[in-house]
């Protein structure tokens, strides 16, 4: 049938019967001196109470607070790989990949001259990896979006990495982004 429902909102102010409260209790010990020992154990347990209620407040406002920031690092990756600026490094990268699908990952003048590029796209999914291992960057919203990008970058020029890797006697050059890659494909 008809069902009605009736809200009722009212507003209390929890600080005002918490000041009633302890004015009351002032009173009562004042004028009858054999509740003293009561009221002061009351009191102690209310106060730690409180305290213990502001600390999990405090508590959750900091997750909040660490959540939002993590939040706002990965948004911030979004933002930086599509501003202007770094446009040119996005357009020569892709580019090189273009080049190693079709002629190979031997590194020539053709790679050399779009080097800087490349490596300015991989550091920054180094950085990207770096921040969400060590919590910094929220993992799920930086993979939402760069996934695929990452990955296509990642299995593109993964031989030419390890080359360079042997060819600069650096086994650690770019193993941030190969862990996010390996990572995000499974």
């Amino acid at each position: 049938m008809f069902e009605k429902i009736v809200e009722l909102k009212f507003s209390i102010n929890w600080l005002r019967w918490i000041i009633y409260a302890a004015f009351a209790m002032v009173i009562v010990y004042v004028l009858a001196p054999k509740w003293h020992d009561p009221l002061v154990f009351v009191a102690a347990v209310l106060g730690g109470i409180g305290v213990l209620i502001s600390a999990m407040n405090e508590i959750d406002s900091r997750r909040e607070q660490i959540a939002a920031e993590r939040a706002h690092r990965a948004l911030q990756f979004i933002y930086d790989w599509n501003h202007p600026a770094f446009y040119h490094a996005k357009n020569k990268g892709r580019e090189v990949l273009k080049h190693f699908e079709a002629n190979g990952h031997a590194e020539h003048d053709y790679v050399a001259e779009r080097l800087q590029n490349l490596m300015d796209i991989l550091n920054f999914f180094e950085a990207m990896s770096l921040a969400i291992q060590l919590g910094h960057a929220d993992d799920e919203i930086a993979k939402r979006f760069f996934r695929g990008i990452a990955l296509d970058y990642w299995q593109t020029a993964e031989p030419w990495i390890k080359n360079r890797r042997a060819g600069k006697h650096n086994p650690r050059l770019l193993i941030e982004f190969q862990h996010l890659a390996e990572t995000w494909s499974k």
